[in-house]
C-alpha cells in the first residue's frame, strides 16, 4: 500500500490579483450591524464575483500553499516557518544555485525540517508550480481554513485527505502493551512463521522481563 504524504497548509494574504475561485477573508463588515452580515470577520470565503479580483477594505486576497518536508533543490520554492506571517506581507523564497554559497545555503535549508518547508503546490500561479485543486479550495473554505497538517495520496486528490492526530507526549504501561502487541502480531503474520514458533508466550515472556 502507497504511503500517504504529510503536508501542512499555509494561507497567506496577497497584494495580487485572485480570479473567480480565488480565496479571500473577510476583514471589515459591510453593515453597522454585524446581525445583518452573513460573512463575519474572518471568514474566509471563494470569490464568485466577477468584479472583484483584488484586495479591498472588506476583503484579503489570499493563496494558498501546500508544503511538505521533501529536500528543497535548487530552483525550488520554500518557507521559513520561524517567521510572524502576521506581521508582514510575506512572500516565499526560491533556493537559486548560482551564487557562490549555493551548496552551503541549500545544506542549512535542509538541515532543520521543523523550520524550513518545501512548496509543492500552491494557488500561486508565479510560482509555476502544480495549483491547488478547486475541490480542495472548496473543501478548506468550508471548514473556514481550520486544517493545518494533513495525510494525501497526491495533490490532485487533496480534497480525499486524512487529518494528522497530533502525537502523543506520553503513553500509559497499557496503552504500550496495546500497540507492543498488535506491532508484534503484525509483524509476525507478514512474515508467515506464526505456526512455527509459539511467539504469543514469546512476546509475553519479553514482556515480563522488559516492561
Amino acid at each position: 500500500m502507497k504511503n500517504k504524504m504529510k503536508v501542512k497548509i499555509i494561507m497567506l494574504p496577497t497584494d495580487e490579483r485572485v480570479e473567480i475561485g480565488g480565496i479571500y477573508k473577510r476583514i471589515k463588515s459591510i453593515y453597522d450591524f454585524s446581525i445583518y452580515d452573513f460573512e463575519p470577520i474572518g471568514q474566509i470565503v471563494v470569490n464568485q464575483n466577477p468584479g472583484v479580483n483584488q484586495s479591498n477594505e472588506y476583503y484579503t486576497a489570499q493563496h494558498l500553499y501546500i508544503v511538505n518536508d521533501d529536500v528543497i533543490e535548487f530552483n525550488d520554492w520554500f518557507f521559513n516557518l520561524s517567521l510572524d506571517f502576521s506581521t508582514t506581507l510575506y512572500k516565499p523564497y526560491q533556493l537559486l544555485g548560482d551564487s557562490e554559497h549555493a551548496e552551503y545555503e541549500k545544506t542549512k535549508l535542509n538541515s532543520d525540517k521543523n523550520v524550513w518547508k518545501k512548496i509543492i503546490a500552491s494557488t500561486d500561479t508565479n510560482l509555476n508550480l502544480p495549483t491547488v485543486p478547486d475541490e480542495f479550495i472548496k473543501e478548506y473554505v468550508r471548514v473556514n481554513g481550520q486544517l493545518e497538517s494533513i495525510l494525501i495520496d497526491s495533490i490532485e486528490t487533496m480534497s480525499e485527505y486524512e487529518i494528522c492526530k497530533p502525537a502523543k507526549e506520553s503513553y500509559t504501561r497499557a496503552e504500550v502493551l496495546v500497540l507492543l502487541r498488535e506491532l508484534f502480531y503484525n509483524t509476525v503474520t507478514a512474515s508467515g512463521d506464526s505456526e512455527d514458533v509459539d511467539w504469543e508466550n514469546y512476546l509475553e515472556h519479553w514482556i515480563s522481563e522488559n516492561l
